[in-house]
């Protein structure tokens, strides 16, 4: 199965979405959410593609995840337009004090986790995978495709991701390649 590590800030939102989305504020406080959690549709929607394009599901990576539920993101990924979010779970929060790869054991954790679980059902097991970020605390040996938090997920973004996620590269290329324009 192939699945998407999403981020938020900086992947699905970039500087001028939090600008447009902070004037807009009501100060009845009616769309605070937007202006906490704000989401530029046209990122979402290209992340959206690239799931579609690749049969791949999502797992939610970003500090949003803190009290919040996947109901929580499928609901405000589909009141942008993502008709079907495929949301298979979030990263459990470490606390262990080391910050400079904490994402990337937050996410090794899961992935672990998830294909122990589904080891008698192979075809549930991840065995391939794009982490979208714009931050760099990850294992080395991780697939992130870094984004410029100030643009978010760009189209040349997606045309990338969109190669990596082909059946042209192994993950272990995906994963070479992706050290490579990291370093």
């Amino acid at each position: 199965m192939k699945v998407i590590g999403l981020d938020c800030d900086g992947v699905i939102n970039g500087t001028p979405t939090f600008i447009v989305n902070s004037m807009m504020y009501d100060e009845d406080g009616s769309n605070t959410d937007d202006v906490i959690h704000p989401i530029d549709r046209n990122m979402l929607l290209l992340v959206a593609k690239l799931c579609k394009e690749h049969n791949a599901k999502v797992f939610i990576m970003s500090t949003w995840r803190v009290g919040q539920s996947i109901d929580w993101f499928s609901e405000k990924f589909k009141s942008l337009g993502w008709d079907d979010p495929q949301i298979i779970g979030m990263t459990d929060e470490l606390h262990d004090g080391i910050s400079c790869t904490r994402r990337g054991r937050e996410v090794e954790k899961f992935i672990n986790e998830w294909n122990e679980k589904h080891l008698s059902t192979p075809d549930m097991c991840i065995d391939k995978y794009l982490l979208l970020d714009d931050d760099s605390d990850f294992l080395r040996t991780q697939p992130l495709l870094k984004t410029n938090g100030r643009n978010g997920f760009t189209f040349k973004d997606y045309v990338f991701a969109d190669m990596l996620m082909s059946d042209r590269y192994t993950m272990d290329q995906v994963v070479e390649i992706c050290i490579n324009l990291r370093y």
